[in-house]
């Protein structure tokens, strides 16, 4: 994932007002972080989440977090991209998370966008979530009420985009991608809860393509999206992950970054 394209502003002037450059978002069909602000000036029109990334180092006290069994850890990653290492404990209580100490409470209207890069040393013996979800300190073992999250399970490599609200029946999306051992990914979602199913929408991301769902799987979700506004919940940003006893795999997360409209 490189930089191959030249930017030039236009040397063409528009009258004065007409843009407004805190207004402006990336368009909402890009395949790579869809309504985040484009410019630093747009970001700050958004409520904006702790970023994990190598230009920000990882600041325990922006988040919660819980790290269970035995061998579970978080900590700077020192390879290439920085971020955070995440090492799943080994033993039955291996699930551990960091969620961030900033809420989003679902109210109808609002677009919820995150992007994030992830590599994971066993596919087979690691699963995570990473997006949006209501606090649960075992989110594999009883699931989240709320969740809008990209998931993987912890015996396979398949990747998914998944909705729950109000605790009902979650709805996954088609495969988005299959990952491999030690190879990075990237993944998001653009999300929006409105008033009624129909006004409502999350489009899935992954490795920079948009990517395509059935009609039966569309209305499932946005019927879920829809359910956040039955008893909204405190929603944080969150990185969840499980492992298989008696190993310790990693997850290397080079990236995680979500913004919300104001």
């Amino acid at each position: 994932m490189a930089t191959d394209k030249a930017y030039y502003p236009s040397l063409h002037p528009v009258d004065e007002g007409t843009l407004d450059p805190a207004k402006l978002h990336i368009p909402q069909f890009s395949s790579r972080a869809p309504c985040m602000g484009a410019l630093p000036i747009a970001v700050l029109e958004k409520n904006c989440f702790p970023i994990i990334s190598g230009r920000t180092p990882y600041v325990a006290t922006q988040w919660t977090v819980d790290t269970g069994g035995t061998g579970g850890a978080i900590a700077e990653a020192t390879t290439a991209g920085g971020g955070i290492l995440a090492t799943a404990a080994s033993d039955a209580d291996f699930n551990w998370s960091i969620q961030s100490k900033q809420l989003l409470t679902p109210t109808a209207g609002k677009v919820i966008t995150c992007i994030a890069r992830i590599q994971v040393s066993a596919i087979d013996g690691i699963g995570f979530h990473l997006g949006f979800g209501t606090t649960q300190v075992l989110p594999f073992t009883t699931d989240f009420t709320d969740k809008i999250v990209i998931q993987k399970a912890i015996l396979a490599g398949a990747v998914t985009g998944v909705v729950r609200g109000n605790a009902g029946t979650a709805a996954a999306s088609a495969t988005l991608g299959t990952m491999v051992n030690a190879t990075e990914i990237e993944v998001g979602f653009e999300a929006l809860i409105a008033a009624t199913a129909a006004g409502c929408r999350v489009t899935w991301l992954y490795n920079g393509a948009r990517m395509a769902q059935t009609a039966t799987v569309d209305v499932a979700q946005r019927a879920q999206l829809l359910a956040m506004l039955t008893t909204p919940q405190s929603m944080y940003l969150t990185a969840d992950f499980t492992g298989v006893t008696g190993t310790n795999p990693t997850a290397t997360v080079t990236l995680l970054q979500a913004e919300v409209d104001r």
